[in-house]
């Protein structure tokens, strides 16, 4: 596999060596961490804890996994940020 700063990421922060922006919470399959540095305040990103490169790669536990914490990240950003609108986004 080539180099993938997202698996370089995940690797830090189960060494347990990740700032606080960047370990937000963890499941069995993903990593909640704030997208430190940008302009939009409360930009929150969801990463699977394995490469992959589409959400069409997903494990069945990973995508059942998947829903529950979006809603759980979304209700937690309404609640601190008050956000009431979101946009979720898939990259690859």
């Amino acid at each position: 596999m080539n180099e993938c700063r997202t698996c370089e990421l995940v690797e830090r922060r189960n060494a347990g060596d990740a700032p606080p922006w960047d370990c937000v919470a963890r499941t069995p399959a993903s990593d909640v961490v704030h997208a430190f540095g940008t302009s939009v305040e409360g930009w929150i990103v969801l990463v699977v804890r394995r490469h992959i490169a589409s959400v069409a790669e997903l494990t069945d536990d990973e995508a059942l996994e998947l829903g529950p914490l979006i809603k759980a990240v979304s209700v937690a950003l309404n609640e601190i940020v008050g956000l009431s609108r979101y946009r979720w986004a898939s990259a690859a």
